[in-house]
């Protein structure tokens, strides 16, 4: 490598423009990279959302969990597949291991969710979602006004939103809290009686009506126009004004009067599962607006609807079937359906009787209908026809037409709240901003502080906004505490470089390669689209104590040769020569260690090769830097000393040699190693002692994962009993929210209480929500001491008094500290028992807390147990019966109202929902026959209680336990728990499995021991290939051993936790610590082929390395030592503790290689020569 100096030396001008290149694009760089605390992780999780409204847990756990899991059960790289059935939602989460191509995996996963779909109950739509750190919002704001507010709603939609997204980086701006708007058409049970109409009447008039549909397209000469059909509803009046026919045009005492008492109709139930249900599954007779019906109305296929304006008839449709053969009928009240007791004329030949679409299997029905119906007696048939309901009859209005608004109350109403938000106390809504991969959410949040007034003022009277989570301070406080400690790093460096050197010009020459280094690997990091994070930045710092040594040996070695005097260039280039190989295989074994990391999985895999990479930019930048820059920074700034200038050069070195040997480092250093190598035994043991002794100190070192990153941010989840009203939910909240107002270092916080659909927290693993649960983010003064205010926090919340529920703290960030037990059962009574026995033995630990189980206590409800004979005999069936009650109690979403340019849903709702059992059980049910019964006379209704969620991991129902580990030593409390858990008797059938932090501890700690074999391996191979030896590297690899020694000492002495970070400073010192015990074997290895006795090269390398040695180790120990004292206390819960490994294991490392290392080396040399010895013995005493 030497050959760099050369060239550099002859083009001194062109590398110094280099170099001032460099400098100007890492400036540019350095301001350029994008800013976030962590880098941008794709965790490699799918989930699958799919709602099934009004259906209880176990009937979603039957019909749509276990199909779908049984589809996506067998696709490739799953590591885990979790479920989640609660009432009216299937969550599914799918994990992969890190490192799986998601786009792939996604698709494979949609595919198969598709697959399933044909096996889902009808109008339930599975929708898949992947999650990344880039989901997470870098801004929360919480507006209010003194408005309604979906005047709130509609002002951050038209004015804030658009202006939030228009930033760069801004992926989407989301406004939640809101509730939406509908249109509710609330049906009077009396009336529709009355009228002799039925629900499904109503609701297929309002299918059927107010559409707006493409037509095709009307060529006209040169143009091609596009036809549209109709207008859609565009105000409450139209809706009113929407006239439906009494069945067949009868009077209001027609059959129809008993299905109007019932109040029900099946096939208005068909869409109470919250979709749309075909036109043509339900019964409107005759629809037509009001202004279009009057005795002077007539028909005219030209004109148009206007209060003069005449109806034009309507040409009969041509129908096709779609409900599927296996879909129950839709009942309804004022008739039965026409059942021929054969297969239809026309149906297709090998089809059995009843599998035509639409109909009735022969015998569905015990007994049968009591009688058949003609043709077009089926509610909203058509004459003579005897086609499916649901279609409009092609004759105007007659005078039995009832205006809807007769029987029903129609309004623009919020839908029922299925949850509040508030901010600081005060109701509000949430403004949720994410950002794409590339943006910058420093950039981001500083925007929209800049535009927080703008913004505010188009809120309204009354109108406030304000930050209630912004990543931006603590990101932007941990890059600078980091910048803070690397800049006090360099200038402890360059001290310590200058009181070796004694020189201003030599410190400043060697002190060039640390920003230049520094710069490189940040124009490296700019052009691969990498962010400036803690990772990152704790790279580049710890760098600087790295790359000057490379530097530091070259300088040292060419001030030393220019002593001895000679012509400049030459002497540059001799002394460059001499060490360049060294400084290259060095480089190279600490570069090399970085390369395991690319195998390690899992989080820590993701998070440390950003890490890794740019230490490795750095390095090979250092050793560019030292083998070109600076050689001619050297030619142009050093000097040979002028009192020599006019000795011979035998005289100038002798004078130099003696200088040397009267410094106080070598009086002090030769008379050690003189020593060790003339007692090698004793010097061998002592340090083979001091190494047993540190190893034995290991079980008093603490473990963790990564330890605690003290953000300033803080969630609480707060859970009441389950069937806890929302109401209920909400006053408990407000016994937290005081608790937080009195902590005077909370900033601000926001509460949402009641269930939110959130699938991203469901990818990243979020928590159960509920109108009994609240969760709680809290924002703490940034200046505060985060664990003292947490400490404070738990206090004020465990005095709260018993109605505040159970409550539970996270800090946020890195969650390090989350103990899980997964349990398993074959049935539900097995797995609760056993889950209690599980919560009980980690709660009676001592220190954990938080402890919750998901496996909630059973919920109350009512269940209604249909009697199938009964209902049989009525012509009813459960599915039909359950369609009936939801829609009395969630209605019915059937049409579509554009109001002001807003899309709201129409929803019809029957009369008002039943209050108490026995008026629910008085719940009149309409039968095919036209009649009505109650409801308490085809079921059971009673009071019990069901499960609030069924989990399942692997296909399997399970239950996990959690809980926070309050010791820093989470190792320990991990082996508490298996221990407690391994003297659990828990029932027949039951098993438990570790999950959480103790997983991810030993899956950890297992790939990096594999990563720091593999590190030591390539290292030795690296010195194998520069020393041509097989044994010289084994005597180096002695200060590795010697480096853990060190560590563990330090690391017990500041009472600092073995983690992932500890280790992998431990993987780094395997390439740092071999770095010095390299320089110092290539020159003995120099010496000896010069022609030295082993002795006497020993002891000469060691006197000439010892100052450089000395000087890289002391100059990378000032660099870290900021870090490793937390000087700034601002992120450093990954860099602290491997700066901490990194300086005890060098410190004690380089002491021991500067006599241990030779030592070992004489013993070698001294055992190859005895058995050279030998061998010629052998071979002279050989007959002839």
């Amino acid at each position: 490598m030497s050959f760099l100096s050369r060239i550099s030396l002859a083009n001194r001008g062109l590398v110094t423009l280099i170099a001032l290149a460099a400098l100007v694009f890492g400036g540019v760089a350095a301001t350029s990279l994008r800013q976030e605390l962590v880098p941008s992780l794709e965790f490699p999780a799918a989930v699958v959302v799919t709602p099934y409204q009004g259906a209880a847990p176990e009937i979603v756990e039957r019909e749509v969990t276990e199909p779908l899991e049984d589809r996506i059960s067998g696709l490739p790289n799953q590591t885990r597949v979790t479920s989640y059935s609660s009432e009216g939602n299937s969550i599914i989460q799918v994990e992969y291991g890190f490192g799986t191509n998601m786009d792939d995996a996604t698709q494979e996963l949609q595919e198969a969710v598709n697959q399933v779909g044909r096996e889902l109950p009808e109008n339930v739509r599975p929708t898949v979602t992947v999650g990344s750190t880039d989901s997470l919002p870098v801004v929360m704001l919480a507006a209010s006004s003194s408005g309604g507010e979906q005047d709130l709603v509609d002002r951050l939609n038209d004015a804030v939103v658009p202006r939030i997204e228009s930033i760069s980086g801004v992926s989407g701006t989301t406004v939640s809290g809101a509730r939406d708007q509908v249109v509710t058409v609330r049906l009077d049970t009396d009336k529709l009686e009355d009228k002799g109409l039925t629900v499904d009447q109503v609701t297929g008039a309002l299918q059927s009506n107010g559409l707006s549909m493409p037509g095709g397209t009307l060529d006209r000469g040169d143009d091609s126009l596009s036809v549209q059909v109709g207008n859609g509803f565009s105000s409450i009046e139209e809706i009113e004004n929407l006239y439906i026919l009494p069945v067949g045009g009868a009077s209001p005492s027609a059959g129809g009067a008993a299905g109007g008492a019932a109040g029900v109709g099946a096939g208005a139930a068909a869409g109470a599962a919250g979709t749309r249900p075909a036109a043509a599954a339900n019964g409107a007779a005759a629809v037509a607006p009001a202004s279009a019906v009057g005795p002077t109305s007539s028909t005219s296929p030209t004109s148009s609807m206007s209060p003069t304006s005449s109806v034009t008839p309507t040409p009969t449709p041509t129908l096709t079937p779609t409900v599927s053969p296996t879909a129950s009928p839709t009942i309804s009240p004022t008739g039965s359906p026409s059942i021929p007791p054969t297969t239809p004329p026309g149906n297709p030949p090998g089809i059995p009787p009843g599998q035509f679409p639409g109909q009735l299997p022969p015998g569905a029905i015990p007994g049968g209908f009591p009688g058949q119906l003609p043709p077009g007696a089926f509610p909203g048939s058509i004459p003579m026809l005897g086609m499916p309901p649901g279609i409009v009859a092609p004759t105007p209005p007659t005078p039995d037409a009832v205006r809807l608004g007769e029987v029903a109350k129609v309004g623009a109403t919020l839908a029922e709240p299925t949850s509040y938000t508030r901010t600081n106390g005060e109701p509000s809504l949430g403004v949720l901003v994410t950002k794409t991969q590339d943006g910058n959410a420093v950039d981001i949040s500083q925007a929209i502080q800049g535009m927080m007034p703008e913004l505010g003022s188009k809120l309204g009277a009354g109108g406030q906004l304000s930050v209630v989570f912004d990543q931006s301070p603590y990101i932007e406080q941990s890059i600078e505490g980091l910048t803070t400690e690397g800049l006090l790093g360099l200038a402890f460096a360059v001290l310590a470089i200058l009181v070796f050197l004694l020189s201003i010009r030599s410190t400043v020459v060697t002190a060039v390669s640390i920003p230049l280094s520094v710069l490189v690997a940040l124009i490296v990091l700019w052009t691969g689209d990498f962010s400036l994070n803690i990772l990152t930045l704790g790279g580049l710092t710890i760098a600087v104590g790295r790359v000057v040594d490379d530097s530091i040996v070259v300088l040292e070695n060419i001030k030393r040769h220019l002593e001895y005097g000679g012509e400049k260039a030459a002497t540059i280039l001799t002394a460059v020569r001499e060490v360049a190989g060294a400084i290259t295989a060095s480089t190279l074994t600490t570069v090399a260690v970085f390369l395991p990391i690319v195998f390690v999985g899992g989080q820590v895999g993701e998070l440390f090769r950003p890490f890794g990479l740019t230490i490795t930019v750095a390095l090979a930048a250092s050793l560019l830097v030292s083998l070109t820059v600076i050689p001619v920074l050297a030619y142009w700034f050093l000097k040979t000393p002028r009192r020599v200038t006019d000795l011979d050069p035998e005289s100038v070195r002798e004078l130099a040699v003696a200088r040397e040997e009267r410094s106080p480092l070598q009086r002090g250093y030769v008379p050690v190693i003189r020593w060790a190598a003339r007692h090698r035994f004793i010097a061998l043991l002592l340090a083979f002692l001091v190494f047993v002794g540190t190893m034995g100190l290991l079980p008093r070192l603490g473990t963790n994962f990564l330890g605690q990153e003290g953000q300033n941010t803080f969630t609480v989840s707060q859970e009441l009993p389950p069937g806890t009203s929302l109401t209920a939910t909400n006053d408990a909240a407000k016994h937290v929210e005081a608790a937080l107002d009195d902590l005077p270092e909370t900033e601000a916080y926001q509460v949402n209480i009641g269930s939110f659909d959130d699938p991203i927290a469901a990818a990243f693993g979020g928590t159960q929500t509920g109108s009994n649960t609240a969760q709680f983010s809290i924002i703490s003064n940034l200046e505060a001491d985060q664990a003292k205010f947490e400490h404070e926090l738990r206090e004020r919340l465990a005095a709260l008094p018993p109605e505040a529920g159970e409550l539970s703290v996270s800090a946020g960030g890195v969650n390090s500290a989350q103990l899980e037990v997964i349990v398993q059962a074959p049935d539900t009574e097995t797995l609760r028992a056993a889950a209690a026995h599980v919560e009980g033995a980690v709660g009676d630990m001592p220190s954990t807390a938080d402890v919750t189980s998901n496996l909630s206590n059973a919920q109350p409800r009512v269940q209604i147990r249909i009697d199938r004979e009964e209902a049989a005999e009525r012509g009813l069936t459960e599915v039909q019966i359950g369609q009936m009650v939801n829609q009395v109690y969630q209605g019915t979403a059937v049409a579509d109202a554009y109001l002001e340019g807003e899309r709201r849903a129409v929803v019809v709702r029957l009369g008002s929902s039943a209050t108490d059992i026995d008026e629910l059980r008085d719940l009149k049910l309409a039968t095919p026959t036209g009649s009505t019964v109650k409801l308490r006379k085809v079921a059971d209704v009673v009071e019990d209680e069901g499960p609030v969620r069924i989990t399942h991991i692997d296909g399997e129902r399970s239950a996990s336990v959690t809980g926070t580990a309050t010791a820093e030593n989470v190792g320990a409390v991990s082996n508490d728990l298996q221990q407690r858990l391994s003297r659990l008797s828990l029932p027949e059938g039951a098993t438990y499995s570790l999950a959480g932090v103790t997983t991810q501890q030993q899956e950890a700690f297992s790939d990096l021991g594999i990563a720091l074999l593999a590190a030591i391996l390539i290292v030795y191979l690296i010195m194998m290939a520069t020393f041509r030896s097989v044994l010289q590297p084994l005597i180096l690899m002695v200060s590795v051993p010697f480096a853990a020694t060190g560590a563990v000492v330090l690391l017990l002495a500041t009472g600092t936790e073995l983690g992932v970070p500890s280790l992998i400073g431990m993987l780094m010192l395997v390439g740092i610590v071999v770095t010095n015990a390299i320089v110092l074997l290539d020159l003995i290895n120099q010496y000896r082929k010069a022609g030295m006795d082993p002795e006497d090269a020993v002891i000469a390398g060691g006197r000439r390395r010892l100052r450089p040695i000395l000087m890289t180790a002391v100059a990378t120990i000032c660099a870290l030592t900021p870090m490793a004292l937390g000087l700034t206390g601002d992120g450093g819960f990954l860099s602290q503790p491997l700066a901490m490994v990194v300086i005890g294991g060098l410190t004690s490392s380089t002491v021991l290689t500067l006599i241990v290392v030779p030592t070992l080396y004489l013993m070698t040399e001294r055992l190859k020569g005895g058995f050279g010895r030998r061998r010629r013995d052998a071979a002279s005493t050989t007959p002839g």
